[in-house]
């Protein structure tokens, strides 16, 4: 079960129904609640401050919330998180994660023919399972003794890391024998993928052909184990920083190679972020040369969530044609994204990123992605770093956008926004009867304000119902705070919504 350190907070005397929170406790249903509906509370320090005002001006936007209208499961798996900086999980332990992707270096795990030291990761597996998510572990990069022939072969000082084996059945017995010990292992990880970015000369650096080899013995080796073991492993790849329907000879002749052998193709898999074409613009990431980051180093005005709906719904398309006929049906799995990459970008330590955030995470569940890895989990290197968390382990605004989409269980509802206008909605209710809606307003350039009414159109579980609001904005990067609004008769409320921020509606009945 996951691990929480959430509180449970009771309403009382009716108020105090407007605490925020979902009806179920941390680890599954409550006892039978008292007449007065108990809720779990998105923070243990969470408070009920003064009552909103009204909005000074009448609506000019509308969220529409069929409450009598179920839009499917709400999808839990989309707050995963990478972890490849940082000592420990401690500052995202409360966040639950879904999945937490890790690199299961191999160029550190086998240092010789005949040598390997899984336990490093072995303890990465514990602390991930510690904080109730399920490991991803990436089969990269390359030992060195298998790497440096190769190298000195084909590209003479190239990182051996990121070139291919010299010996292609050493590899295999590498994987294999990696994957065996983390999949039985007593906190095992049960996904793989077969390498990172192929697509960029920073993590690749051989030629197209021995990457398509390469890939196609990772694949091999973790059918292997399944087969021994009995175990229900998942693979995939192949990873890309750039289009998910990539189709240049790399990816193409990987793809041909799995199909031709009748390997398991688990996923699909490739990462995105938001500010592309452009680098965060607050500071090079190291991995270009100063006078091209200059060039590329700024916010994309154009940049907009509904890229990744697109982008999504061209993958499904790319995939299924792939892989017709073969009896395949990969998962989508976005498992790198932020709001800019390639360079520092302030907006990941503000509610402008949240904003961002909250509004790529509806897009992803609208287009049918099935999983999703947030980069980064930990390790922040000063402002405008990717983690979700400050330096001293304090939640950036995003750290509560994804406490509370964990909180946002149950269905789904039939909402209706207007996404043209930056204003992105999400509406669930437990099963318990509590419904939220999550309200983002985001425009990467000249956002505006608006007064936006939420219509809750159809039965709410009781006659008498209270609301509560929470905000990120330029004035709270947190959602501890909820505040109670009116709930007008027919169940609307009207907010004043501010640019580039988010609001959590709780309706406890």
């Amino acid at each position: 079960m996951r691990g929480s350190l959430w509180g449970w907070l009771m309403a009382l005397f009716g108020f105090f129904g407007a605490l925020f929170g979902q009806c179920t406790g941390p680890d599954g249903p409550p006892d039978p609640p008292p007449p007065t509906t108990v809720c779990e509370a998105l923070s243990d320090a969470a408070s009920v401050g003064d009552p909103l005002p009204s909005p000074a001006g009448p609506p000019d936007e509308a969220v529409v919330v069929d409450l009598d209208a179920p839009a499917g499961a709400a999808n839990q798996e989309l707050t995963g998180l990478v972890w490849n900086s940082g000592p420990s999980l401690d500052a995202i332990e409360g966040l639950r994660p879904s999945m937490i992707r890790v690199d299961g270096r191999l160029q550190d795990r086998s240092t010789g023919p005949g040598q390997l030291d899984v336990q490093p990761l072995l303890d990465k597996l514990t602390e991930i399972h510690s904080v109730g998510a399920e490991p991803l572990v990436i089969l990269s990069y390359m030992p060195r003794w298998l790497g440096q022939p190769s190298a000195d072969a084909r590209n003479p000082g190239a990182n051996p890391t990121r070139m291919g084996p010299y010996d292609m059945d050493a590899w295999e017995q590498v994987v294999h024998d990696v994957v065996l010990a983390v999949a039985t292992a007593p906190e095992p990880a049960r996904m793989f993928e077969a390498w990172n970015e192929p697509d960029l000369p920073t993590f690749w650096l051989d030629d197209d052909a021995t990457f398509v080899e390469m890939a196609t013995r990772t694949h091999r080796a973790v059918a292997a184990v399944e087969q021994e073991t009995g175990l229900d492993l998942k693979v995939g790849g192949p990873s890309l920083a750039f289009a998910p329907n990539h189709s240049g000879a790399r990816v193409a002749g990987y793809v041909e190679r799995i199909k031709a052998e009748g390997l398991p193709f688990d996923f699909w898999s490739w990462h995105r972020y938001a500010n592309f074409p452009f680098l965060g613009p607050d500071g090079n990431e190291g991995h270009l040369p100063d006078a091209l980051y200059a060039i590329l180093g700024r916010i994309n005005p154009d940049a907009t969530p509904l890229s990744y709906s697109q982008e999504i719904r061209e993958a499904r398309a790319h995939v299924d044609e792939v892989f017709a006929g073969t009896g395949l049906d990969p998962e989508l799995y976005i498992d790198e994204w932020n709001v800019s990459g390639g360079g520092l970008d302030l907006r990941h330590d503000s509610a402008v990123g949240a904003a961002f955030d909250a509004a790529i995470l509806i897009e992803m569940e609208r287009a049918g992605l099935d999983r999703a890895a947030f980069y980064r989990a930990t390790g922040s290197s000063g402002a405008g770093d990717w983690a979700i968390v400050h330096e001293d382990g304090t939640p950036k605004p995003a750290w509560w956008l994804f406490r509370a989409w964990d909180t946002m269980g149950g269905d789904l509802l039939a909402v209706t926004d207007d996404p043209a206008a930056g204003l992105f909605a999400r509406a669930t209710r437990s099963p318990e009867g509590c419904v939220q809606v999550l309200v983002a307003n985001f425009v990467a350039a000249g956002g505006a304000a608006h007064t936006v009414d939420i219509d809750l159109e159809g039965a709410l579980p009781a006659s008498r119902c209270e609301a509560s609001v929470a905000s990120l904005d330029a004035a709270s990067t947190t959602f501890e705070l909820a505040r109670p609004v009116p709930l007008a008769a027919g169940g609307s409320v009207a907010l004043d919504v501010p640019a580039q921020s988010v609001q959590l509606l709780r309706v406890d009945c």
